[in-house]
């Protein structure tokens, strides 16, 4: 089954299913509140800052 998982995760970003990245990408477009968005692991850090 690991194997199987580990494809399923490989293909996040090209997935049309509610768990893909386009689905995610919607979701975060339409919310109307504040809202960050982490793009790298160092703005993690920077965020602990805030």
């Amino acid at each position: 089954m690991l194997d199987q998982l580990i494809e399923w995760v490989k293909q996040y970003e090209t997935r049309a299913d509610e768990y893909g990245l386009n689905r995610h990408r919607q979701i975060f477009a339409a919310f109307p509140g504040k809202k960050r968005e982490f793009t790298t692991i160092e703005a993690y850090s920077d965020a602990e800052k805030i």
